[in-house]
């Protein structure tokens, strides 16, 4: 039977749960798709506290990132995650994962950070990584570091920036982070040319990379063909989308499900849930609204919570494919030593310039950050709003 339109996530005005504080500029790697000004720039720890209470005025937050430049080269960054976290946030980081030693994560998980995101793909330069050329080659620096993390007690995520050099590999991308158990979640962000944008709208004397001849036009890629490949290769229908600002119907980010279970021997089976899964979207937005007056954002589900979500999709779905996957999968995680997880995969298409020369961007983006008192767009923060 047809899969079920994905539903618009209902984020706006303050209704947005989650933002993005940028603690620095500074990075100790190269990525090919890079749109920060790569200056050696660190906020001070007081600037940043102020960042987080405009950030937390302005919407109902679930959880904050802590991104950069390289965040881990903040010297104040526990005392920054501390305060976050006392404020009943929950913390997370984006954060290339070069520089994460067992005491650093530690560390961090003290001070409060309970999800860690590792940027690394096959266009970046990294001192960990000599000789990857593709994907593959990078699975074992994923899953070894991705191992520490969660030996700590954290959560961890993968990013890869989606280029058309690797759009091939994507589908395999998927399916590692799919079986993995210590990965719950991949962000894919789809490669942007920012120069026309630049161009357009950068202030004079503060041109950010992207104008200063790095094209990247032919290396674009669209959701349009994320979405086709993913359908081809597992069949894979999204169940939300996000809109841009000007258009209800054009997805910017689009959001899938799955449930895995992981047997003795490494052993394992995905489901990938349908477009239905939007229904269980929308009762654990209304839900979540109604008991904290916020959205939930990015919650991880193990064990017996993810077979109860599994269950109610199952439920809601009416569709006897989905209800006999569901009821398969959760036989297998009956056996002793199986092991039952959620898996989201979150795909993001870059904004673009309109006709009359206006910036089309995500509508109430969830990954806005604060620039000079107000809330951008993490990636057009340097174009748009320079750092004073």
């Amino acid at each position: 039977m047809p899969q079920p339109a994905p539903v618009a996530m209902p984020y706006d005005g303050t209704r947005v749960p989650h933002g993005v504080i940028e603690v620095n500029q500074a990075c100790n790697i190269s990525c090919r798709a890079c749109y920060k000004d790569r200056s050696t720039y660190s906020k001070p720890l007081a600037q940043i506290l102020d960042e987080i209470g405009l950030l937390l005025s302005l919407r109902r937050v679930s959880a904050v990132t802590l991104a950069g430049g390289e965040p881990t080269l903040h010297p104040d960054l526990p005392a920054v995650m501390a305060h976050l976290r006392g404020l009943g946030v929950e913390v997370q980081m984006l954060t290339n994962g070069v520089d994460l030693t067992d005491e650093r994560l530690r560390a961090y998980r003290d001070a409060g950070l309970s999800k860690l995101y590792l940027h690394i793909d096959s266009l970046q330069r990294r001192p960990d990584a000599r000789g990857a050329a593709t994907e593959a080659d990078l699975d074992p620096l994923r899953r070894a570091i991705a191992g520490r993390v969660v030996a700590q007690g954290l959560r961890c995520g993968l990013v890869l920036t989606l280029y058309r050099r690797n759009l091939e590999e994507l589908a395999d991308v998927v399916a590692q982070v799919a079986w993995h158990p210590a990965l719950h979640r991949l962000l894919v962000t789809c490669c942007t040319d920012f120069s026309p944008i630049a161009l357009r709208h950068a202030r004079p004397g503060s041109p950010p990379p992207q104008a200063a001849g790095r094209i990247l036009e032919e290396e674009t890629v669209t959701l349009d063909e994320v979405a086709a490949r993913l359908l081809d290769r597992h069949g894979m229908s999204p169940y939300a989308y996000l809109p841009s600002e000007r258009d209800d119907l054009d997805r910017r980010w689009i959001f899938y499900y799955a449930f895995a279970v992981t047997l003795p021997g490494g052993r394992s089976r995905v489901l990938h849930c349908g477009g239905g899964f939007g229904r269980v979207l929308a009762l654990a937005n209304a839900v979540s609204r109604r008991l904290r007056g916020r959205y939930p954002f990015d919650r991880v589900l193990t064990g017996p919570p993810a077979a109860l979500a599994a269950l109610l999709y199952a439920a809601v779905s009416l569709d006897p494919r989905a209800i006999g996957g569901v009821l398969g999968l959760l036989a297998l995680a009956l056996r002793r030593g199986a092991r039952l997880d959620q898996k989201s995969f979150v795909f993001q298409e870059g904004p673009r310039l309109t006709a009359a020369g206006e910036v089309d961007a995500c509508r109430a983006c969830p990954d806005a950050t604060v620039r000079n008192g107000r809330l951008v767009p993490v990636c057009l923060a340097d174009i748009l709003s320079p750092l004073e």
